[in-house]
């Protein structure tokens, strides 16, 4: 078997892994929270949580900033339903792939490979963002969101629908994500070899147990290399 067959999938996060969103969830964020409470939260908040999903972001800075509320789930549940419409209202056209994405999946395309999202962002506004993206529509699936599972990552849960739908075992797979927290630890509980994009070199000079790649495009050599099927062996035995 050749180094290219033995990853058949690849299973990718959404937000700042093959989308450039982030921003635009900060935008809505702080314009969540100038509506409700006249606040602008500060975004350092916002980061070092945005691996978890956006209810879990509102609750702590809901927390912050606005601790006089009645009843947290109620005041959580009433900012995420106006985050999701801002959001889906005048954030989804401005969404764009990273410039070196769809290269890159069509590459991997042509390969054979089958491609996959798993992604905390609320279903509703992953179908806008899918809708207007035709080679989404036609080459990627599945496509998992939060509202897909019972339990968002870190749980693998997303992870195991997706091997179960493509039937491709753990050690074919690969998972890309920008978080360890999350991705990370979702793809470790899945059994599946976790690469973590960085673009912004966060890790530098820390040890770690899994693939790093700067740039999507980097996924193309490292699927191709033998490095793969000895790290892998290290990750899963880890």
């Amino acid at each position: 078997m050749n180094d290219l067959a033995q990853v058949l999938g690849i299973i990718f996060d959404l937000d700042g892994v093959l989308f450039d969103s982030e921003p635009l969830w900060d935008e809505s964020i702080t314009a969540t929270f100038n509506h409700f409470y006249n606040i602008i939260p500060s975004l350092d908040i916002a980061q070092t949580i945005r691996v978890r999903s956006n209810p879990t972001i509102l609750a702590a800075l809901i927390e912050k900033y606005y601790p006089q509320y009645g009843s947290l789930q109620k005041e959580v549940e009433r900012a995420n339903a106006y985050l999701e419409e801002h959001f889906i209202t005048y954030m989804t056209s401005r969404i764009k792939f990273f410039p070196e994405t769809q290269n890159v999946l069509e590459k991997l395309h042509e390969l054979g490979i089958s491609l996959s999202v798993a992604s905390n962002a609320p279903k509703k506004v992953v179908s806008e963002i899918v809708t207007k993206n035709q080679f989404l529509r036609t080459h990627v699936h599945p496509i998992f969101t939060i509202d897909d599972v019972t339990n968002g990552k870190p749980n693998p849960e997303m992870l195991f629908k997706a091997m179960r739908i493509l039937r491709i075992e753990p050690k074919n797979m690969l998972f890309v994500g920008d978080s360890l927290s999350t991705d990370g630890e979702a793809s470790r509980a899945a059994g599946i070899p976790f690469v973590l994009l960085d673009r912004n070199n966060f890790t530098k000079g820390k040890a770690i147990d899994y693939f790093y790649i700067k740039s999507l495009t980097e996924i193309l050599d490292l699927i191709s290399s033998q490095i793969l099927e000895e790290t892998a062996t290290g990750f899963q035995n880890g």
